[in-house]
């Protein structure tokens, strides 16, 4: 009996992981779904400083185009994955995100996103499959199946936007903050160029962007930045809206608030549904243990 309780202990282990999992994932989609119940869609042309939502339509900043790697379209946003195969599911090894602003129009005037950190909602999807696992290799084209998955997620100009965040005036923020954004969009724009990133900053000429190198072009995107910050490509009253420093969430959704709403819903209730499974099995097998114990 003593040699069958090691074993009930890894069993309750292996059931608790996932109870916890879930129990989390349930609690987390509940608060985000109250939040966005209970916040109001407030205009761009008197949102006022805090944590806010909007909702417009989607549009690139002037001068910082964005180009997806995996398909080459044109987009406001992009994400890449690489998943494994790990027998019946899909584990995530690599993933890649742009961190380009972009800028949401609702009609009375324009907000600048800063995209990184964000939960982002997209529909646009592309897929393929092969056995090369590198995130910064075109995946191969024409496969069906393999080891490997590749995923490329967009949003693209035009489409609805809605965001909840944390809204900063442009003027409030400090020059650097203004600069540190801006460096990050310029560099991700060249870096979508590699035949231009390489000309202007490949100073050895062995075919890669070094350590030094890249040093360089951090330094010349953060000049480009800082000119553009005395005098802004776009509106000097747009503000910003980025991630929150504190646990609420940092959301952008071509879907309605109330699809999205719609949507967590159903997420957490299965989460709600993995807990309770995988809570009643660890009982059981707490009970089992008990019950070797008291014979």
């Amino acid at each position: 009996m003593a040699t069958k309780i090691p074993l009930l202990l890894t069993g309750l282990a292996v059931f608790v992981a996932p109870a916890a999992y879930g129990f989390i994932g349930w609690y987390r989609s509940l608060s985000a779904r109250r939040l966005i119940e209970g916040l109001a869609v407030s205009r761009c042309r008197s949102v006022a400083q805090g944590y806010v939502a909007l909702a417009g339509r989607q549009k690139a900043v002037p001068g910082h185009p964005l180009i997806a790697p995996m398909t080459g379209r044109s987009c406001t946003w992009w994400s890449r994955t690489v998943e494994k195969r790990d027998h019946l599911r899909w584990v995530v090894i690599a993933r890649r995100t742009s961190h380009t602003p972009l800028l949401l129009d609702d009609g009375t005037g324009q907000m600048m996103i800063d995209p990184e950190g964000a939960k982002v909602h997209a529909t646009q999807r592309d897929r393929w499959y092969g056995t090369d696992y590198r995130i910064d290799h075109p995946p191969e084209m024409g496969m069906f199946r393999g080891p490997y998955r590749h995923t490329e997620t967009r949003m693209t100009e035009g489409e609805p936007l809605y965001v909840a965040g944390l809204h900063i005036n442009r003027s409030a923020q400090s020059l650097p903050s203004v600069v540190e954004v801006d460096t990050g969009a310029i560099l991700a724009q060249w870096k979508n160029n590699q035949a231009s990133l390489l000309t202007r900053f490949d100073a050895n000429s062995d075919g890669v962007v070094d350590m030094n190198e890249w040093n360089h072009a951090r330094d010349a995107a953060r000049i480009q930045a800082a000119t553009n910050a005395v005098k802004p490509e776009v509106t000097p009253e747009a503000g910003v809206i980025s991630c929150p420093p504190d646990h609420r969430p940092f959301i952008l959704s071509v879907q309605p608030a109330q699809d999205l709403v719609g949507r967590l819903k159903l997420s957490g209730y299965g989460k709600l549904a993995l807990f309770i499974g995988f809570s009643l099995a660890a009982l059981w097998l707490v009970g089992k243990m008990l019950s070797l114990q008291l014979d």
